[in-house]
């Protein structure tokens, strides 16, 4: 039998004595980009990390290049085969599928395989070969209590008689983990220590007047009222947003239709400065320069609670509004050891930014959440601690996926 979530093998737990198990030595990432950049963003970190830091091969494979080349200038969607920072990139294949499966099939966030690719499945027969390919379906991360239970369970057999995996990332040891690369806080102390204005330098930007709060938008929609709640509050506030986000909405108040990229407009308390928009690494960087951070989605999510700030989160609406439980989810276990009133305080604007509060009024819980934002940084700094004891995504991956093919191996 498999490795279960309620008894990890031997080697899972770190047992004494128990012998290393290989992890997998190469990847098929199927990814079809439905949430424009938050599919390729966890898909395109999870490459890299296991190039990086587990020596597998992997490729990725895209039914919208275009959506990777956003956030990787170095990669060409023109080209229909390359190789970037170790992954090799590939177009979602429609024609029959002639390259060997890789040992790992990756289901990105339960969209399917590829048609020629379960055609594959159907014709092999593995008996006396080597060991199928294991199938993972790679889950989104959710705090609802369900995931601990459903967490690398398989599925009945199917195409190809292979069981179906689920991985679910999440916020406690009883899930996948998040992503989180060995050189991530390293690389983000020494980005703090050189400093906002070296940063903001390198796009040819100003550096914020004192007393101005320096707040990154990155946002699916803009709450109504909000530019007005940041243009008359008693805070001064400097908001940074990449190119082409909320743009129609930032740009109508001051009588024009987009903000140029490098330009900033000033509206009472209020500075907007439109940024390029940026590659993974830069966008990390700017989440770490910034005293709160406004995100969308599930990789920035990830990415503003390694940064150790602030910040909130507009969850991706579902026409069901299953997302509100998602969301009220995620903000119960976030605000795990943090104080109540200021927890309270953290929700209620994050509810109303996502258009789920009680009134969604934003501008009514603005002023609340400035005035407790020292408190809440600190908070931020101990919950970001508290989750990097886990280990990671990536690592967890390979090591159930190799336990998986052990079995499978031993006949067991």
């Amino acid at each position: 039998m498999p490795a279960s979530i309620d008894e990890p093998d031997r080697h899972e737990r770190g047992d004494a004595g128990a012998p290393p198990r290989p992890a997998p030595a190469s990847f098929d990432i199927f990814c079809r980009v439905i949430d424009n950049l938050g599919d390729i963003g966890v898909c395109y970190r999870l490459a890299r990390q296991l190039v990086a830091e587990h020596a597998a091969r992997v490729r990725l494979w895209l039914d919208a290049p275009e959506a990777l080349a956003r956030i990787e200038p170095a990669y060409t969607p023109a080209e229909p085969a390359d190789c970037v920072r170790g992954v090799q990139v590939r177009y979602w294949p429609d024609a029959p599928f002639t390259e060997p499966l890789a040992e790992v099939l990756i289901e990105a966030f339960g969209s399917g395989l590829p048609d020629a690719v379960l055609e594959v499945l159907e014709r092999a027969s593995w008996q006396g070969s080597a060991p199928p390919p294991t199938w993972i379906v790679l889950e989104y991360l959710s705090a609802e209590a369900w995931v601990e239970t459903c967490h690398r369970l398989p599925s009945p057999p199917v195409r190809g008689a292979l069981p179906r995996y689920y991985f679910f990332p999440g916020w406690t040891d009883r899930t996948g983990g998040l992503l989180r690369e060995a050189d991530l806080f390293a690389r983000r102390d020494v980005a703090r220590m050189r400093g906002q204005v070296e940063f903001l330098e390198e796009f040819g930007l100003r550096p914020p007047e004192p007393g101005q709060l320096t707040v990154s938008l990155f946002c699916y929609q803009l709450p109504e009222g909000a530019l007005a709640a940041w243009a008359t509050g008693s805070e001064r506030l400097r908001c940074l947003v990449p190119e082409g986000i909320a743009g129609a909405a930032l740009a109508r108040p001051f009588g024009t239709d987009r903000l140029a990229v490098g330009h900033a407009v000033r509206w009472g308390a209020l500075d907007i400065v439109t940024m390029p928009f940026l590659p993974q690494d830069d966008y990390d960087r700017l989440l770490w320069v910034c005293d709160l951070n406004f995100v969308r989605g599930e990789d920035s999510l990830v990415r503003a609670l390694w940064a150790e700030r602030p910040f909130i989160w507009q969850i991706y609406p579902q026409a069901d509004d299953a997302h509100g439980d998602k969301l009220r989810a995620f903000l119960a276990r976030y605000g795990e050891g943090v104080d109540a009133a200021y927890a309270a305080i953290l929700n209620e604007c994050t509810l109303a930014w996502n258009g789920l509060g009680s009134t969604g009024d934003f501008a009514a819980c603005w002023a609340r959440l400035t005035a407790c934002l020292p408190e809440l940084a600190g908070a931020a700094a101990r919950r970001t601690e508290a989750l990097a004891s886990q280990t990671d995504l990536a690592t967890q991956l390979t090591r159930f996926c190799a336990s998986l093919r052990a079995h499978q191996t031993d006949g067991t």
